[in-house]
């Protein structure tokens, strides 16, 4: 590569920094506004690891560890379901006659 490339992509690099940066300083307000919903939730629900951000961040953390877990139970029984509902398709189909099977 030589200088004048090299001075090319420095120059879009740093073109797509201050695009980043512009679109990140536009989006700051909004999350912010977010974060201050689930602050004011966490407080009302009791601030159980204190008032702070690291207490929030906990309680969010603990809120998708019971979302993965209800989700994995809700997997578990639609397993158990199709496992169910096979073997009672096949049972119904070993007690037709291949007659009434068609």
């Amino acid at each position: 590569m030589n200088q004048k490339q090299l001075v090319e992509i420095e120059k879009a690099f740093s073109a797509i920094g201050e695009t980043l940066v512009e679109k990140m300083e536009r989006l700051l307000p909004t999350a912010q506004r977010f974060y201050d919903a689930v602050y004011a939730q966490y407080l009302e629900e009791g601030a159980i690891y204190g008032e702070s951000h690291e207490g929030v961040m906990r309680w969010i953390e603990d809120l998708a560890e019971i979302d993965r877990h209800r989700q994995a139970i809700e997997e578990i029984k639609m397993r158990h379901w199709i496992i169910a509902d096979t073997k009672r398709m096949i049972k119904k189909r070993n007690l037709t006659t291949p007659e009434e099977s068609l």
